[in-house]
């Protein structure tokens, strides 16, 4: 998938759409686990269609993530993309390796 040229680019709406799903979805994971967004996308000075919105998804083990919650956030996240096609790119960490520095 090439954005722009065999998939169409998406617009603000794919945009607001993609992220309300995606938070709404890995809320089902707990309340250990965060999402931070930063970037282009939280200044509002992104260009749509072009702009990735960048990512660190948190979560709350230490140093191994549980499997099957990193799965979850996979499946929530394919689930958000359906009919989006947003550049996204997260980082997933967890807290112990963020305390750690």
């Amino acid at each position: 998938m090439v954005l722009g040229y065999d998939e169409k680019r998406p617009r603000i709406e794919n945009y607001f759409d993609f992220i309300s799903k995606f938070t709404w979805g890995i809320q089902d994971l707990g309340d250990d686990i965060s999402l931070m967004v930063y970037g282009s996308y939280i200044r509002e000075d992104d260009v749509p269609g072009r702009s990735d919105i960048d990512a660190v998804l948190v979560f709350p083990d230490e140093v191994i993530i549980d499997k099957e919650k990193l799965k979850l956030a996979s499946m929530t996240l394919a689930k958000a993309q359906k009919g989006n096609n947003i550049p996204f790119q997260v980082t997933v960490t967890d807290i112990v390796t963020i305390r750690d520095g």
